[in-house]
């Protein structure tokens, strides 16, 4: 599957990551819940709105002024005790733990394209090693059929074990591009079918800041599960006095308009004479059962969060300790394939080459060592392509989003 390039939708110049975070549906997914959080902070922490009341008496009440007709009130409820402003600041918290959760998918989507993005090299340079694998053992069969039909070669055996080879590696080579096909679907749905295949496959996996004594403190800094949730024991905490302050009452205060109909006063009718009132007035929280449960529900929970955040704490610890010791051992193995390994192969197909050239070792035995070189070609792209995926989960895990180091 090819990936076409949205030019309409995205702006030229920018790195694969860049592109990644404008165009991702996830990403813009949780852009929007940051919209959302921020526009509800201007609705949290406001007074409730006025009350209205009508009262009409189908049978008028008599009163010494007249009878009473209609009865109009205009109330406000007043939250006291620092209610409204405890509302307002879980609704700051809330869009700060927007943000973070932001930034914790943002570090999920670039993970995910680092991952299959180290997975596209590894399957492209394997593909490359075994295509010319394919070409040499073609050279290979070419030189045995005709050794066979000259009579050198006294055994098909060799053509037969040829062949079987051919065909071991083209069904490697088939693998290869069923997985190729995965990972090109995988990148597809991340960019939402607008980014160019080629403009993927010419980015490269962002290496890792120099030293890994400092990765712990990045990660407690940083990492945005760990912040979340010190922002959710903020939010059970302000939750937690919000309810306590709940228990005490509220004021209402507001004004009456009493219409006073007309009344008959010794034989005279006098017209009513209108009333204007004040009212205040308060809740009662009586139910002292029901407000010490809401008090201790909150508080079990702000002790539940707080223990989150401990537990969150030691796996980033954990973690962070074990991608670190997976790294030393991954570059380990790069230092002796780079430095041993790989000149030793070289070296031993020089080798075989010259020993078969003057008859030394036999045509099997120089397919074996070309075999065993391949493999290890074949291995070292797979152990660089995990160094990659791992320093991509350290990013990730540390906290590292910007493409400065790309």
């Amino acid at each position: 599957m090819t990936m076409s390039l949205g030019v309409s939708q995205v702006q030229e110049g920018l790195s694969p990551i860049q592109t990644l975070l404008q165009v991702n549906p996830e990403v813009k997914a949780a852009i929007l819940r940051v919209k959302a959080q921020k526009e509800a902070i201007k609705i949290s922490g406001v007074l409730p709105d006025p009350k209205f009341e009508l009262t009409t008496a189908f049978a008028p009440v008599e009163t010494r002024n007249g009878p009473i007709e209609n009865q109009f009130m205009l109330g406000q409820k007043f939250p006291l005790w620092g209610k409204l402003s405890r509302q307002e600041k879980i609704a700051v918290k809330n869009h700060n733990l927007a943000e973070l959760i932001l930034l914790k998918t943002e570090l999920k989507v670039v993970n995910e394209f680092e991952t299959n993005l180290a997975k596209l090299h590894r399957i492209q340079n394997s593909l490359i090693i075994l295509d010319n694998y394919i070409k040499e053992l073609e050279s290979f069969r070419k030189i045995a059929l005709s050794q066979y039909s000259t009579g050198k070669g006294l055994t098909q055996h060799p053509i037969l074990k040829l062949q079987i080879e051919q065909t071991l590696i083209r069904s490697k080579t088939n693998d290869l591009q069923a997985e190729l096909e995965t990972v090109n679907q995988s990148l597809n749905r991340l960019f939402d079918g607008v980014m160019d295949s080629t403009f993927i496959m010419n980015s490269r996996v962002r290496n890792l800041l120099e030293g890994l004594s400092n990765y712990w403190s990045l990660g407690i800094n940083s990492n945005p599960e760990f912040l979340a949730s010190m922002v959710n024991e903020e939010i059970a905490t302000l939750k937690r006095e919000l309810n306590e302050k709940l228990n005490y009452p509220d004021l209402t205060t507001g004004i009456t308009y009493t219409v006073v109909g007309p009344t008959e006063l010794g034989g005279a009718v006098s017209s009513g004479k209108d009333a204007l009132g004040v009212k205040i007035g308060i809740n009662l929280p009586l139910w002292f059962k029901r407000n010490r449960a809401r008090v201790e529900s909150a508080r079990q929970m702000e002790l539940s969060v707080r223990e989150k955040t401990l537990d969150i704490k030691n796996r980033l610890e954990a973690k962070v300790e074990s991608l670190s010791k997976d790294l030393d051992e991954i570059n380990e193995t790069i230092s002796l394939y780079q430095n041993r390994l790989i000149p030793e192969v070289e070296q031993m197909l020089s080798s075989a080459y010259a020993a078969y050239e003057t008859g030394r070792i036999s045509f099997l035995d120089l397919l074996d060592s070309e075999r065993m070189a391949v493999n290890l070609q074949l291995e070292f792209e797979r152990v660089k392509s995990k160094q990659l995926i791992v320093e991509a989960n350290l990013n990730q895990t540390i906290g590292i989003l910007e493409p400065k180091e790309l």
